[in-house]
């Protein structure tokens, strides 16, 4: 139910398990009431088309089926593989939607995936498609749509505390301020962009270049990846790479995805260690996104 005011529009949304809250200020109450429950339409729709869980759902169809013969895609279902895939390439394996039930990435080999013919085909038995790592970003950037149809430009949607997407200005034309949990640094500050946090309190992440248990000192249970960027999806990819390969490995390759994502990740920030104690490493993009 949303929350009318005479400074905007508050509305939450419980979808793909996470509390979606949508933050629209403004005077035009029922067209941003409007926009909102529009909002809310689109994030269901988005977990209707990825959701491994529902039986109604495409994602579903395909890990059941596409063991038996290659099976014919959407056009919007192969245009979000065609974007895993390609993260997959160029996180190098770090950022993995092809999973067993284990929750263990299994890599694209395990797949056949012609984009052009739209068709996809799962080769390994126990393979399958879980977008838990992308599906809040989707949506998202699905939401960031509906925002440009209905003319809103300033917004602020999240998912789940962990994932944001802004637009425009907050009050008086002032950047909009995320504040990151579990780090006593100053909020990031956006005007359009999104945000993702990826995190873990088990201090057992798999090193993408060893593929052994990659568990830092400074860890002590509490591990956290937190990237900016100008898609939703996009930071999550980022975050959850990030996550896998950890603070030095990120340094080592931080310019190179910017300069493969086309300049869109603009940083990435690193926590590590007790949240009393946090430490944090900063990288700067080279080409700020307008």
């Amino acid at each position: 139910m949303a929350t009318l005011s005479s400074s905007g529009v508050h509305q939450t949304h419980l979808a793909m398990a996470t509390e979606f809250d949508i933050w629209l200020p403004g005077d035009d109450l029922e067209h941003l009431d409007a926009v909102a429950t529009r909002i809310c339409e689109e994030i269901d729709r988005a977990e209707r088309l990825l959701s491994r869980f529902d039986p109604a759902s495409e994602t579903y169809r395909i890990n059941q089926q596409a063991r038996e013969r290659p099976l014919a895609l959407s056009v919007e279902l192969t245009g979000a593989l065609r974007e895993c895939r390609a993260a997959y390439r160029w996180t190098e394996g770090a950022f993995d939607v092809v999973t067993n039930p284990a929750g263990d990435r299994l890599g694209w080999d395990s797949i056949e995936f012609d984009d052009v013919a739209r068709t996809v085909a799962i080769r390994a038995p126990s393979a399958m498609f879980d977008f838990g790592a992308y599906g809040k970003g989707y949506a998202l950037d699905r939401a960031a749509e509906i925002l440009a149809q209905y003319s809103v430009t300033n917004a602020r949607l999240g998912g789940g505390g962990s994932s944001w997407l802004l637009r425009g200005s907050a009050a008086r034309g002032s950047p909009w301020q995320v504040k990151i949990d579990s780090w006593d640094g100053a909020p990031f500050e956006l005007f359009n962009g999104a945000l993702s946090t990826s995190a873990t309190f088990r201090g057992d992440v798999i090193d993408a270049d060893t593929r052994t248990r990659w568990n830092p000192a400074d860890a002590r249970g509490h591990l956290q990846c937190t990237v900016s960027a100008q898609s939703a999806a996009l930071a999550e990819i980022a975050s959850t790479a990030g996550l896998v390969l950890g603070p030095a490995a990120v340094a080592g390759r931080m310019s190179a995805w910017q300069e493969q994502s086309g300049k869109r990740i603009k940083h990435a920030l690193w926590l590590w260690g007790e949240p009393s104690q946090i430490h944090s490493l900063i990288f700067h993009a080279r080409s700020q996104v307008p």
